[in-house]
């Protein structure tokens, strides 16, 4: 079995870039709007893919593509908010936050 790979600050980095390009080129409505219209557009995506978790067996997307959907949603909600996103393991800030 390959090793599994993990969630690193570069690929972090590569993810936001890539949704920055697909909403410059696929989203221009949304990304013209105010910054507070964004984000109130963002935050409605996030409502209906927690009414797909509440509804469970009951959904037909499976939770993966919501999965999915939420961290595009994200990453074009930390665009609209200028927030550079990184990954930082769990063991590198334990010192900090529990000794």
């Amino acid at each position: 079995m390959p090793a599994r790979k993990h969630i690193d600050a570069v690929h972090a980095l590569d993810w936001q870039r890539d949704q920055y390009k697909h909403d410059q080129r696929n989203h221009f409505d949304i990304i013209s709007l105010h910054k507070l219209d964004r984000l109130k557009h963002y935050a409605m995506h996030v409502a209906k893919y927690a009414g797909r978790i509440a509804r469970g067996d009951r959904e037909p997307k499976p939770v993966s593509r919501t999965f999915v959907d939420t961290l595009l949603v994200n990453l074009s909600a930390a665009n609209t908010l200028h927030q550079k996103l990184h990954y930082t393991p769990m063991n590198q800030i334990r010192g900090f936050f529990f000794d």
